[in-house]
């Protein structure tokens, strides 16, 4: 695969990003954040050897990353009854920019890295930094529970470009069990949502200061 065409997709993971950051609306970004698996999970398969590992890794892949855990949280917003809008603590304009900013970052800190010579035609480590700082920016500008699961989704897409793509190959096991834990993470969460839901009638991890030992 050509490294213009793994920057131009690349640089789509980081508009989702963006895109994500102004969003309003919680299920355009479950949509938007599962749209960017499946979008990772094309690039590591086709930079890879086409074998029955890795065809099996790219449909599990697209299966968890691209369906499951977007369709739970989908039907978690509608059991739990959350409001449809995230409510940031930041708002959406200065979320954008604080990203943006981190993503200038990130290119000006990969730019001081010893990388190989195969990767420096690639942008593949600055994105890694751009997609785990704009997952943590989520996490920290917004107040639903659902939307933070939302940023930890994004920084584990993050995990899965530096260990797919730099490595030009992905480890089967290795993969397959952070899946796994990923997946497993969310029931816990939906769990999670619902008891806070239940208790406090809203998903909001501001109302989380009020519990006591």
């Amino acid at each position: 695969m050509s490294a213009s065409f793994i920057n131009t997709f690349l640089l789509l993971i980081v508009l989702i990003n963006m895109f994500i950051m102004g969003s309003n609306r919680i299920i355009i970004a479950i949509k938007a954040v599962a749209f960017q698996g499946i979008i990772l999970a094309f690039l590591a398969f086709f930079s890879e050897k086409f074998t029955a590992q890795s065809i099996f890794l790219f449909l599990a892949v697209v299966l968890i990353k691209g369906f499951i855990i977007p369709l739970l949280l989908i039907r978690a917003t509608k059991i739990v009854k959350i409001d449809p809008e995230m409510r940031p603590l930041i708002g959406y304009m200065q979320t954008m920019l604080i990203d943006a900013s981190s993503v200038f970052l990130s290119f000006y800190i990969s730019q001081k890295l010893p990388l190989l010579p195969t990767h420096q035609n690639t942008i593949i480590v600055p994105v890694f930094f751009a997609t785990m700082m704009s997952g943590m920016i989520l996490i920290i500008a917004r107040q639903k529970v659902i939307t933070q699961v939302i940023g930890y989704l994004i920084m584990e897409n993050s995990v899965f470009i530096l260990s797919s793509m730099l490595t030009g190959s992905v480890t089967f096991l290795a993969e397959i069990g952070v899946l796994l834990d990923v997946l497993s993470g969310f029931f816990v969460m939906g769990i999670i949502i619902n008891h806070i839901s239940t208790t406090f009638d809203k998903s909001d991890t501001d109302k989380l200061v009020s519990l006591k030992e």
